[in-house]
């Protein structure tokens, strides 16, 4: 078996309409290039510079902008940013 390394592969004749890539679909990226919209609480600690346990406590009092979903427990990414960026300088 040859391989035409260097040569764009084309579809075989045939290639259902349904499995052609959308037009316009170029701009978008791929999900793993993307950051993610939420963060867990030791995520969140991290780059808060703050303790897993001080990030916890901070959920459970409302301190961080929190959303469930079932059981877990995550932080909003954008809503900790908005809050960060929103803070006035002690």
């Amino acid at each position: 078996m040859t391989h035409n390394l260097g040569q764009a592969r084309t579809r075989p004749a045939g290639t259902p309409d349904d499995l052609r890539p959308i037009s316009g679909m170029r701009d978008i990226k791929p999900i793993e290039h993307q950051p993610s919209l939420t963060l867990t609480i030791p995520q969140a600690a991290a780059l808060l510079g703050i303790s897993m346990s001080a990030a916890y406590e901070f959920a459970r009092r409302g301190d961080l902008p929190t959303v469930k979903l079932g059981t877990r427990v995550l932080v909003s990414r954008r809503r900790l940013e908005e809050m960060i960026d929103g803070q006035d300088a002690v």
